[in-house]
């Protein structure tokens, strides 16, 4: 399947991932989530540890696929991994860069094994630019990846350069690309940054949707979130 569109909006239907331990017991990682990421939103996916966060993006981006159950649909239609990873990239927590490398000869390398030849030497050094944390990310937008996965994109880093960076990601997301992350303790102003939240517990879905409506929702369950309290904090 050749994907043509300009936006890529990802539903998730009724998946269930399984894992099998050393010693060969099965255990129920993701129990029946479903839910929707469209394009023109950063969205966080926000849940304590060991609530199945990295599992959940691992089998969005397609690098989970075996053990589970489930369909995930682009666009309405059955995702073909061949197509959609042309369309799309996973940006890790830790930086896979060259040690030994100067940001512009990363880059440039980068530029020469993404863009190949039918893209001009002058053509590449316009593209060349990024410092480190973003140069992951640079990496990844030299061919203008439409969708995007970030497994905390903030861990490491101080909370300026973490507000930063995901104004940065949500910046990309408003030229009409889906950006996911995986999140685990972000600020109450961090937090207001994300268009959309899916919240896992114990492998369930226990909230997806908008942020502004996060806090209505845990009221209407008999929950009050406290004054001055970290509201994705109490989600959790």
């Amino acid at each position: 399947m050749n994907y043509d569109s300009k936006r890529y909006h990802i539903d998730l239907a009724i998946y269930s991932y399984n894992s099998i331990s050393k010693s060969e017991k099965s255990k129920r990682i993701l129990k029946g989530v479903s839910g929707r990421f469209l394009s023109g939103q950063i969205s966080a996916i926000l849940g304590p540890s060991g609530a199945g966060k990295t599992t959940l993006m691992n089998i969005l981006a397609g690098y989970k696929t075996s053990k589970a159950s489930g369909d995930i649909l682009i666009n309405g239609k059955p995702r073909c991994l061949e197509s959609f990873r042309k369309i799309s990239c996973y940006i890790k927590q830790d930086e896979q860069l060259p040690p030994f490398l100067t940001v512009k000869e990363s880059m440039e390398v980068a530029a020469g094994l993404k863009l190949g030849r039918s893209n001009s030497n002058l053509s590449k050094k316009r593209i060349v630019r990024g410092e480190k944390k973003r140069l992951t990310v640079a990496f990844e937008l030299i061919n203008n990846p439409l969708v995007m996965f970030f497994d905390e994109p903030t861990s490491g880093l101080d909370s300026y350069n973490s507000y930063q960076s995901i104004l940065f990601l949500k910046t990309l997301a408003k030229g009409d690309r889906n950006v996911i992350c995986t999140i685990h303790q972000p600020s109450a102003k961090l937090f207001e940054q994300f268009d959309y939240v899916y919240v896992l517990a114990e492998g369930h879905c226990v909230y997806r949707g908008i942020v502004t409506n996060c806090l209505p929702f845990i009221s209407s369950i008999s929950l009050e979130c406290p004054s001055h309290y970290n509201p994705a904090d109490f989600s959790k």
